[in-house]
Protein backbone atom coordinates (compact mmCIF):
# COMPACT_ATOMS: atom_id res chain seq x y z
CA UNK A 1 0.00 0.00 0.00
CA UNK A 2 2.69 2.17 0.53
CA UNK A 3 4.47 2.11 -2.98
CA UNK A 4 0.77 3.06 -4.08
CA UNK A 5 0.53 5.55 -2.25
CA UNK A 6 4.33 6.72 -2.99
CA UNK A 7 3.70 6.57 -6.82
CA UNK A 8 -0.15 8.26 -6.90
CA UNK A 9 2.39 11.32 -4.40
CA UNK A 10 4.57 11.68 -7.41
CA UNK A 11 2.44 11.89 -9.80
CA UNK A 12 0.03 14.46 -8.05
CA UNK A 13 3.32 16.33 -8.12
CA UNK A 14 4.11 16.17 -11.43
CA UNK A 15 0.56 17.29 -11.99
CA UNK A 16 1.12 20.30 -9.59
CA UNK A 17 4.21 21.15 -11.96
CA UNK A 18 2.60 21.08 -14.80
CA UNK A 19 -0.66 23.10 -13.36
CA UNK A 20 1.70 25.66 -12.48
CA UNK A 21 3.69 25.86 -15.38
CA UNK A 22 0.20 27.42 -17.18
CA UNK A 23 0.22 30.52 -15.29
CA UNK A 24 1.81 33.53 -17.30
CA UNK A 25 3.20 35.01 -14.10
CA UNK A 26 7.28 34.23 -13.79
CA UNK A 27 7.43 31.19 -10.80
CA UNK A 28 9.85 30.43 -8.53
CA UNK A 29 10.15 26.66 -8.76
CA UNK A 30 11.27 26.15 -4.61
CA UNK A 31 13.57 22.82 -4.47
CA UNK A 32 14.08 21.16 -2.17
CA UNK A 33 12.16 22.06 1.15
CA UNK A 34 11.04 19.75 4.12
CA UNK A 35 9.12 17.23 5.36
CA UNK A 36 11.07 16.11 7.80
CA UNK A 37 10.85 17.29 11.73
CA UNK A 38 13.88 19.61 11.98
CA UNK A 39 11.36 23.20 12.65
CA UNK A 40 14.75 25.17 11.48
CA UNK A 41 14.39 23.89 7.85
CA UNK A 42 10.91 25.12 8.44
CA UNK A 43 11.34 28.44 9.54
CA UNK A 44 14.21 28.48 6.51
CA UNK A 45 11.22 27.37 3.99
CA UNK A 46 8.53 29.62 5.37
CA UNK A 47 11.06 32.73 5.34
CA UNK A 48 11.72 31.94 1.33
CA UNK A 49 8.39 32.07 1.15
CA UNK A 50 7.31 34.84 3.20
CA UNK A 51 10.20 36.59 1.34
CA UNK A 52 9.00 36.44 -2.14
CA UNK A 53 5.65 37.40 -0.94
CA UNK A 54 6.95 40.90 0.27
CA UNK A 55 9.21 41.44 -2.20
CA UNK A 56 8.53 39.89 -5.29
CA UNK A 57 4.57 38.79 -5.21
CA UNK A 58 4.34 39.30 -8.96
CA UNK A 59 6.38 35.84 -8.53
CA UNK A 60 3.74 32.35 -8.31
CA UNK A 61 5.71 30.64 -5.46
CA UNK A 62 5.71 26.83 -6.23
CA UNK A 63 7.41 24.56 -3.64
CA UNK A 64 8.67 20.99 -4.31
CA UNK A 65 9.65 18.98 -1.44
CA UNK A 66 13.07 17.28 -1.63
CA UNK A 67 11.70 14.03 -0.97
CA UNK A 68 9.33 14.65 -4.53
CA UNK A 69 12.77 15.45 -6.92
CA UNK A 70 13.15 12.46 -9.18
CA UNK A 71 14.27 12.08 -12.26
CA UNK A 72 10.93 12.89 -13.92
CA UNK A 73 9.73 15.32 -12.21
CA UNK A 74 13.61 17.50 -13.06
CA UNK A 75 13.03 16.33 -16.16
CA UNK A 76 9.33 17.68 -16.68
CA UNK A 77 10.88 21.07 -15.20
CA UNK A 78 13.52 20.93 -17.63
CA UNK A 79 10.63 21.32 -19.87
CA UNK A 80 8.73 23.83 -18.05
CA UNK A 81 10.78 26.11 -16.38
CA UNK A 82 10.55 29.60 -18.69
CA UNK A 83 13.28 32.26 -18.84
CA UNK A 84 11.34 34.33 -16.90
CA UNK A 85 11.35 31.52 -14.32
CA UNK A 86 13.89 31.11 -11.26
CA UNK A 87 15.04 27.31 -9.63
CA UNK A 88 15.33 28.10 -6.21
CA UNK A 89 17.13 25.02 -4.08
CA UNK A 90 16.04 25.91 -0.36
CA UNK A 91 18.71 27.12 2.34
CA UNK A 92 19.82 25.14 5.53
CA UNK A 93 23.41 23.56 6.28
CA UNK A 94 23.64 20.92 4.00
CA UNK A 95 26.09 21.30 1.06
CA UNK A 96 29.15 19.28 1.38
CA UNK A 97 30.08 15.83 2.98
CA UNK A 98 28.10 16.30 6.82
CA UNK A 99 25.05 15.68 4.79
CA UNK A 100 26.08 13.78 1.83
CA UNK A 101 22.45 12.93 0.71
CA UNK A 102 21.41 16.36 0.42
CA UNK A 103 24.54 16.86 -1.61
CA UNK A 104 23.71 14.34 -3.62
CA UNK A 105 20.31 15.81 -4.79
CA UNK A 106 21.58 19.28 -4.97
CA UNK A 107 23.88 17.54 -7.61
CA UNK A 108 20.81 16.63 -9.28
CA UNK A 109 19.33 19.42 -9.82
CA UNK A 110 22.08 21.48 -10.64
CA UNK A 111 23.13 18.22 -13.53
CA UNK A 112 19.10 18.57 -14.75
CA UNK A 113 18.54 22.52 -14.64
CA UNK A 114 21.92 23.83 -15.29
CA UNK A 115 21.03 26.00 -18.09
CA UNK A 116 18.20 27.88 -15.71
CA UNK A 117 18.39 30.43 -13.47
CA UNK A 118 19.01 28.89 -10.70
CA UNK A 119 19.69 30.31 -6.64
CA UNK A 120 20.82 28.10 -3.81
CA UNK A 121 19.62 30.17 -0.88
CA UNK A 122 21.95 30.69 2.18
CA UNK A 123 23.55 27.93 2.80
CA UNK A 124 26.34 26.80 5.18
CA UNK A 125 29.38 24.29 2.98
CA UNK A 126 31.41 22.09 4.51
CA UNK A 127 33.50 19.23 3.69
CA UNK A 128 35.67 16.97 5.32
CA UNK A 129 39.13 17.08 4.96
CA UNK A 130 40.41 13.99 4.17
CA UNK A 131 40.37 11.56 1.07
CA UNK A 132 36.49 11.11 0.56
CA UNK A 133 35.58 15.26 1.04
CA UNK A 134 38.89 16.03 -1.62
CA UNK A 135 37.04 13.42 -4.09
CA UNK A 136 33.64 14.74 -3.38
CA UNK A 137 34.52 18.55 -3.13
CA UNK A 138 36.14 17.24 -6.76
CA UNK A 139 33.02 16.31 -7.93
CA UNK A 140 31.02 19.14 -6.87
CA UNK A 141 33.15 22.00 -8.04
CA UNK A 142 33.01 20.00 -11.45
CA UNK A 143 28.96 19.83 -11.67
CA UNK A 144 28.45 23.70 -9.64
CA UNK A 145 30.88 25.29 -12.29
CA UNK A 146 28.80 23.52 -15.22
CA UNK A 147 25.71 25.76 -14.33
CA UNK A 148 25.30 28.88 -16.91
CA UNK A 149 23.02 30.60 -14.10
CA UNK A 150 24.32 29.30 -10.86
CA UNK A 151 23.97 31.96 -7.96
CA UNK A 152 24.89 30.50 -4.27
CA UNK A 153 24.44 32.41 -1.39
CA UNK A 154 26.38 31.59 2.37
CA UNK A 155 24.91 32.39 5.26
CA UNK A 156 28.20 32.73 7.09
CA UNK A 157 31.95 34.77 6.15
CA UNK A 158 33.73 31.11 5.90
CA UNK A 159 31.46 29.45 3.90
CA UNK A 160 31.32 32.14 1.54
CA UNK A 161 35.24 32.41 1.27
CA UNK A 162 35.19 28.56 0.50
CA UNK A 163 32.59 28.98 -2.47
CA UNK A 164 34.68 31.87 -3.91
CA UNK A 165 37.39 29.32 -3.72
CA UNK A 166 35.61 26.59 -5.48
CA UNK A 167 32.90 27.75 -7.46
CA UNK A 168 35.06 30.22 -9.44
CA UNK A 169 32.09 30.14 -12.14
CA UNK A 170 29.37 30.86 -10.21
CA UNK A 171 27.91 34.26 -8.35
CA UNK A 172 28.78 33.93 -4.81
CA UNK A 173 26.59 36.16 -2.37
CA UNK A 174 26.93 36.57 1.48
CA UNK A 175 23.38 36.73 3.47
CA UNK A 176 22.03 36.64 6.57
CA UNK A 177 20.35 32.98 7.12
CA UNK A 178 16.92 33.42 6.07
CA UNK A 179 14.97 32.66 9.07
CA UNK A 180 16.14 35.85 10.20
CA UNK A 181 13.97 37.35 7.92
CA UNK A 182 10.97 36.72 10.13
CA UNK A 183 9.56 38.72 11.86
CA UNK A 184 9.14 39.18 15.54
CA UNK A 185 6.79 37.33 17.42
CA UNK A 186 5.13 37.54 20.33
CA UNK A 187 2.75 35.41 22.35
CA UNK A 188 1.07 35.96 25.99
CA UNK A 189 2.74 33.66 28.19
CA UNK A 190 4.47 33.62 31.26
CA UNK A 191 7.91 33.56 31.28
CA UNK A 192 9.01 30.53 34.08
CA UNK A 193 12.93 29.00 33.96
CA UNK A 194 14.97 27.67 31.43
CA UNK A 195 15.05 25.65 28.78
CA UNK A 196 18.04 23.54 27.32
CA UNK A 197 17.83 23.07 23.50
CA UNK A 198 21.35 20.96 22.66
CA UNK A 199 21.77 19.10 19.81
CA UNK A 200 22.20 14.94 19.81
CA UNK A 201 23.12 14.48 16.43
CA UNK A 202 26.24 14.62 13.80
CA UNK A 203 26.72 17.73 14.91
CA UNK A 204 26.35 17.54 18.66
CA UNK A 205 28.85 19.95 20.57
CA UNK A 206 27.76 19.27 24.26
CA UNK A 207 28.87 16.30 25.91
CA UNK A 208 27.81 14.27 29.18
CA UNK A 209 29.51 15.65 31.32
CA UNK A 210 29.76 19.48 29.64
CA UNK A 211 25.49 19.05 29.98
CA UNK A 212 25.78 17.94 33.81
CA UNK A 213 27.28 21.40 34.22
CA UNK A 214 24.96 23.33 32.40
CA UNK A 215 22.08 21.79 34.08
CA UNK A 216 23.97 22.41 37.36
CA UNK A 217 24.74 26.07 36.62
CA UNK A 218 20.80 26.71 35.48
CA UNK A 219 19.43 24.80 37.98
CA UNK A 220 20.68 26.80 40.78
CA UNK A 221 19.67 30.17 39.43
CA UNK A 222 16.17 29.21 37.86
CA UNK A 223 15.64 26.43 39.97
CA UNK A 224 12.79 24.99 37.18
CA UNK A 225 14.84 23.55 33.80
CA UNK A 226 13.07 21.89 30.80
CA UNK A 227 14.93 20.64 28.05
CA UNK A 228 13.48 21.21 24.32
CA UNK A 229 14.89 20.86 20.48
CA UNK A 230 13.80 22.52 17.39
CA UNK A 231 13.33 18.74 15.97
CA UNK A 232 10.31 17.17 16.51
CA UNK A 233 9.97 13.09 15.25
CA UNK A 234 7.40 13.65 12.88
CA UNK A 235 6.59 14.58 9.16
CA UNK A 236 6.06 18.34 8.90
CA UNK A 237 4.26 19.12 5.53
CA UNK A 238 3.45 22.86 4.05
CA UNK A 239 -0.02 23.15 5.21
CA UNK A 240 0.95 22.13 9.01
CA UNK A 241 4.11 24.08 8.71
CA UNK A 242 3.26 27.34 10.50
CA UNK A 243 1.42 25.73 13.25
CA UNK A 244 4.03 23.72 13.87
CA UNK A 245 6.80 26.94 14.13
CA UNK A 246 4.43 28.68 16.02
CA UNK A 247 3.84 25.66 18.79
CA UNK A 248 7.97 25.94 19.15
CA UNK A 249 8.39 29.37 19.37
CA UNK A 250 5.54 30.00 22.18
CA UNK A 251 7.32 27.06 24.03
CA UNK A 252 10.64 29.63 23.64
CA UNK A 253 8.43 32.00 24.38
CA UNK A 254 7.89 30.50 28.10
CA UNK A 255 11.06 30.64 29.10
CA UNK A 256 13.07 32.98 31.13
CA UNK A 257 16.74 31.74 29.12
CA UNK A 258 17.67 29.56 26.20
CA UNK A 259 20.61 27.84 26.50
CA UNK A 260 21.32 26.36 23.24
CA UNK A 261 24.08 25.12 20.84
CA UNK A 262 21.68 25.09 17.88
CA UNK A 263 21.66 27.77 15.64
CA UNK A 264 18.21 27.92 14.79
CA UNK A 265 17.47 27.55 19.00
CA UNK A 266 19.30 31.10 18.56
CA UNK A 267 17.17 32.35 16.37
CA UNK A 268 13.97 31.24 17.82
CA UNK A 269 15.32 32.96 20.96
CA UNK A 270 15.99 35.60 18.71
CA UNK A 271 12.91 36.22 16.95
CA UNK A 272 10.69 35.84 20.17
CA UNK A 273 12.53 37.83 22.43
CA UNK A 274 13.89 35.38 24.69
CA UNK A 275 17.45 35.96 26.50
CA UNK A 276 19.48 33.49 24.95
CA UNK A 277 22.81 31.77 25.67
CA UNK A 278 24.19 29.96 23.13
CA UNK A 279 26.98 27.51 23.90
CA UNK A 280 30.36 27.88 21.28
CA UNK A 281 29.64 25.03 18.45
CA UNK A 282 32.67 23.15 17.18
CA UNK A 283 31.05 23.96 13.72
CA UNK A 284 31.83 27.17 11.92
CA UNK A 285 28.37 28.00 11.45
CA UNK A 286 26.59 29.29 14.65
CA UNK A 287 29.37 31.84 15.16
CA UNK A 288 29.26 32.91 11.61
CA UNK A 289 25.29 33.71 11.92
CA UNK A 290 25.68 34.91 15.25
CA UNK A 291 27.96 37.84 13.19
CA UNK A 292 24.53 39.08 11.52
CA UNK A 293 22.43 39.56 15.22
CA UNK A 294 25.23 40.17 17.85
CA UNK A 295 23.87 43.73 18.11
CA UNK A 296 20.78 42.21 19.76
CA UNK A 297 22.56 41.68 23.36
CA UNK A 298 20.02 39.62 24.58
CA UNK A 299 21.31 36.57 23.07
CA UNK A 300 24.89 35.97 23.78
CA UNK A 301 27.97 33.42 22.56
CA UNK A 302 29.36 31.50 25.59
CA UNK A 303 32.80 29.81 24.50
CA UNK A 304 33.56 28.55 27.46
CA UNK A 305 31.09 26.88 29.95
CA UNK A 306 33.23 27.95 33.27
CA UNK A 307 31.69 31.65 32.11
CA UNK A 308 28.38 30.50 31.28
CA UNK A 309 26.91 31.94 34.94
CA UNK A 310 28.36 35.60 33.97
CA UNK A 311 26.56 35.39 30.55
CA UNK A 312 24.00 34.61 32.01
CA UNK A 313 24.04 37.42 33.93
CA UNK A 314 24.80 39.75 31.54
CA UNK A 315 22.04 38.51 29.39
CA UNK A 316 19.39 38.58 31.49
CA UNK A 317 20.09 42.73 32.16
CA UNK A 318 19.50 43.80 28.86
CA UNK A 319 16.32 45.59 28.43
CA UNK A 320 15.73 45.65 25.17
CA UNK A 321 14.12 42.08 24.45
CA UNK A 322 12.43 42.38 20.97
CA UNK A 323 13.72 41.69 17.64
CA UNK A 324 13.32 43.91 14.92
CA UNK A 325 13.79 43.14 11.82
CA UNK A 326 14.29 45.82 9.93
CA UNK A 327 17.84 46.39 11.31
CA UNK A 328 18.37 42.73 9.19
CA UNK A 329 16.68 43.28 5.78
CA UNK A 330 19.04 45.54 4.14
CA UNK A 331 21.56 42.64 4.45
CA UNK A 332 19.36 40.68 1.74
CA UNK A 333 19.74 43.86 -0.77
CA UNK A 334 22.26 41.60 -2.99
CA UNK A 335 19.44 38.90 -3.47
CA UNK A 336 16.50 41.86 -4.04
CA UNK A 337 19.01 43.40 -6.74
CA UNK A 338 19.99 39.73 -7.89
CA UNK A 339 16.24 38.75 -8.91
CA UNK A 340 15.17 42.28 -10.05
CA UNK A 341 17.87 42.43 -12.34
CA UNK A 342 17.13 38.14 -13.77
CA UNK A 343 13.44 39.70 -14.48
CA UNK A 344 14.64 42.89 -15.97
CA UNK A 345 16.64 40.69 -18.54
CA UNK A 346 13.61 38.47 -19.40
CA UNK A 347 11.60 41.20 -20.21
Amino acid sequence: MSLIIKIFDRIFYVIHVLLNAFSKKPKIYMLNTPTHGNLGDHALAYAEELFFKNEFPEYKYVEIYGQQINSYLLAILQFVVRKDDLVGISAGGYLGTLWIKEELRVRKILGKCKQKNIIIFPQTMYYSNDTDGKRELKISREIYNSCKHLTICAREKKSFDEMKRNYNKCKILLLPDMATYLPYKSFDTTRIGCLLCLRNDTEKTCKGNDISRIKSIVESLFGKVGFTDTVVNYTVKKENRICELNKKLQEFSSAQLIVTDRLHGMIFALITGTPCVVIHSKSHKVEGVYDWIKENKYVQLCSDIEKLDNIIHSVLKVEKVEYDRENIVPYFKPLIQLITSIGEDNE
